[in-house]
């Protein structure tokens, strides 16, 4: 995978909303997913690196950040998590 700025491979603005960055993931994970284009190398790669790309921008979400630390400070009580 190539090291692209998540919000380019997504083909978002860096100030696109969760919806945004959602809806846009979404449509290139299934133009791109394996199952819908068996036998592309480039499909599969593609795939892979708009799942990553989403993957990243999750995991800097604040909201995820301040839920991931509540379940660190306390994991018995796991809080519930929605992007």
């Amino acid at each position: 995978m190539s090291k692209r700025d998540l919000y380019e491979v997504l083909g978002v603005d860096r100030n696109a909303d969760d919806d945004t960055i959602k809806k846009a993931f979404r449509k290139l994970a299934l133009q791109h997913h394996p199952d819908r284009n068996p036998g592309d190398k480039q499909a599969e790669v593609r795939f892979r690196e708009v799942s990553e790309a989403y993957r990243q921008a999750v995991l800097a979400h604040p909201p995820y950040q301040e839920w991931l630390a509540a379940a660190k400070k306390e994991p018995w009580i796991i809080p519930k998590y929605e992007l």
